[in-house]
């Protein structure tokens, strides 16, 4: 590698400094811009990225350069050389090319390392052998990124908080008797995990307090096995097949959401979500919410803004070395909770008669995975993980392995059942706290799950890949103080595509636009003649369009599956192959014993059967009939043969 010999003291060792930082801005504009272009252009919904990254990915990358920037500075310091600078600007250049190659994840390790190099080492050439001329270029380069990334972060500030005043001002007067209403949603909590439901852990003794102070559902299910449709079916009313939400798309702006309705009443509306995968404010959920808070400013949040951050903190080395294995940037439950509290403060006065009611929805997302609660909580119902036992989930989904250890399930399982005692004690001080506010008695709660998890049941693990009630089978706790009786069970079969048409009962809202049957009809003889069909409507589908990216270890990488209940039974069909089955849900209450092989369950076989027909004769478009996405078209494989002859060919000594 030539390059035009200069004198040594030309180079000063604050030369490093200032180039590193160039770099580290050139690196972060490139990848704001592509982020940008990924949403604008729809070639990816789903970013994962807090909205702030116009300023964090910047400060991010800024921390990674800063490091080689010392060093040089350092060595020139002492050795006062332009020996440096070729190394320096080498580094330099890997790092920026590298980075611009994660952001196209569909290559391999060892070929972009090569092509990283060989880039690295072409620009290094043009930088150093021009050097006089390419130094005062960064220079106003790095000074005109940073003007350009400021007035953008200046401008979606000034542009975010100008909006939420106008929506603010736009909200019209609430009735004056109007409720508030309070949406707890306790993510990834299956109902077989708590006490309320008899499970032989105490691990909600206060939501069973709480359950006896309102309605308690004991045979609550969701509308889909996973966050987006879920979430998306309890603010819409509609089931998981009549929405847009799936793996690769948020949930569009046909259906109305609760929220608008709500802020279109006189509501202020805010959200707090700590899972910021598929309950963020790009999943199409935070529509009609004034206020959406999800990301937050933790170091984790800084590392996930960063692909080269990203990279090396999630490699098992690292993580092993650090001993981290939870996600970075994760929210806990009490920080979920003094948000929403700041903002009450905030936005709502005591004893103030113009004040506006408000809908607030609380996502807690603890007791997903990788299932490491906080302590005490950590070593409530076994002791702790051990450091291969918190490794083993994060190698699981790594490879290509269909199972677990059963040490390591029951390790998972201890976490998961501490996690759901922390939402527990974390829910109880949110209630106990609105109660001393005074905000409770005037507050409709409902406290309620998204889906359920699998620990090693059907052969499966987390959630998404099947429709057993491992997945299904949620909580359900409403709350109404002088509105529904205390100590209300309900037995029958619900689902939470009721809640909407609920919340409109309750709140009385006139030509409120929610489908389904509202819940009051199990406590108020004015509804009860509203019921579902017989058939008990909760028809899911997976098609394979929107199977779980799991290397296909979930039946539902292969096929659709269609799930009904109809007379306190749980039928199951799978689309590849037709297989069925059939659960009865009192006596068989893990879905162990299949009945649909039975000759005295026939009749109902052949009646679920014609359901399954009839369903898809309805909804064929639902299988058949799907935008291309343009994130999962495929991409020719980069041979690594040609990209060493690039290396040699173009980036070798001349």
């Amino acid at each position: 590698m030539s390059t035009n010999p200069t004198k040594p003291e030309s180079i000063s060792p604050a030369t490093y400094l200032w180039l590193a930082a160039a770099f580290a801005l050139f690196t972060a504009a490139i990848e704001i811009v592509y982020h940008l272009a990924e949403k604008t252009l729809g070639w990816r919904w789903y970013t994962r990225l807090s909205p702030d990254i116009t300023w964090m990915t910047p400060v991010a990358d800024l921390c990674v350069f800063a490091l080689p920037g010392v060093l040089f500075f350092l060595l020139s310091a002492l050795v006062r050389s332009r020996r440096w600078l070729v190394p320096a600007v080498f580094l330099f250049s890997y790092l920026f090319f590298a980075k611009i190659l994660l952001l196209y994840d569909r290559i391999d390790a060892l070929p972009m390392i090569i092509l990283g190099v060989g880039l690295a080492v072409q620009s290094t050439r043009i930088i150093v052998g021009r050097w006089e001329k390419a130094a005062p270029r960064l220079r106003r380069y790095a000074v005109l990124v940073v003007l350009l990334l400021v007035a953008v972060v200046v401008s979606q500030k000034a542009s975010a908080h100008w909006r939420q005043r106008q929506e603010h001002a736009r909200i019209p007067p609430a009735a004056s008797d109007a409720p508030n209403v309070l949406l707890v949603v306790m993510d990834t909590v299956r109902a077989q995990n708590l006490s309320l439901h008899g499970y032989e852990r105490r691990t909600s003794p206060n939501l069973e307090k709480w359950a006896k102070k309102g309605a308690w559902f004991e045979r609550a299910f969701t509308t889909a096995p996973w966050t987006l449709p879920s979430h998306a079916g309890m603010f819409t009313g509609r089931y998981a097949h009549e929405l847009s939400a799936h793996w690769r798309q948020p949930l569009d702006d046909l259906h109305p959401t609760l929220a608008e309705v709500l802020r279109d009443r006189g509501y202020l509306t805010a959200g707090f979500s700590a899972n910021r995968y598929y309950a963020g404010y790009d999943s199409g959920l935070a529509r009609g919410f004034v206020h959406y808070r999800d990301y937050n400013h933790s170091p984790g949040e800084f590392i996930n803004c960063s692909a080269l951050t990203k990279w090396f903190f999630n490699k098992r080395p690292v993580r092993t070395a650090l001993d981290y294995f939870d996600l970075y940037g994760r929210k806990d439950a009490a920080e979920v909770n003094a948000s929403f509290l700041d903002w009450l403060s905030a936005h709502t006065k005591p004893n103030d008669d113009g004040a506006k009611p408000f809908f607030a929805f609380l996502n807690y997302f603890d007791a997903h995975d990788p299932y490491l609660p906080p302590a005490p909580y950590d070593s409530m119902f076994g002791p702790p993980p051990t450091l291969e036992e918190r490794a083993a989930f994060w190698r699981w989904w790594e490879s290509p392995a269909h199972s677990l250890p059963p040490r390591i399930v029951d390790a998972a399982l201890r976490g998961y059942d501490g996690g759901i005692a922390y939402l527990d004690d974390q829910l109880n001080r949110l209630l106990e706290e609105l109660d001393r506010r005074g905000s409770l008695k005037d507050t409709l709660v409902i406290i309620t799950s998204d889906h359920g998890e699998h620990f090693g049941e059907h052969g499966r693990f987390i959630h998404g890949n099947s429709l057993h009630r491992q997945l299904l089978h949620v909580p359900l706790v409403v709350l109404f103080p002088g509105r529904i009786p205390e100590g209300t069970q309900v037995k029958q079969f619900v689902t939470l595509r009721d809640l909407p048409a609920t919340v409109s009962t309750l709140l009385k809202t006139k030509d409120a636009p929610f489908p389904g049957s509202t819940l009051s009809r199990y406590w108020d003889a004015q509804y009860k003649g509203q019921k579902d069909s017989p058939l008990f409507q909760v028809a899911f589908a997976i098609p394979p369009q929107y199977a779980r990216p799991d290397q296909g270890r979930s039946p539902t990488a292969t096929g659709w599956i269609l799930s009904f209940f109809q007379d306190g039974k749980h039928y199951i069909r799978y689309g590849k192959d037709g297989s069925e089955e059939i659960y009865d849900f009192d006596a068989d209450p893990r879905d162990q014993t299949n009945l649909a092989a039975l000759p005295e369950h026939k009749r109902l076989v052949e009646s679920f059967r014609s359901q399954v027909e009839q369903f898809c004769r309805e909804h064929q478009s639902y299988f058949t009939d799907f935008p291309v996405d343009s994130n999962e078209r495929a991409l020719r494989p980069v041979s690594r043969i040609d990209l060493v002859a690039l290396f040699f060919c173009r980036c070798g000594p001349k």
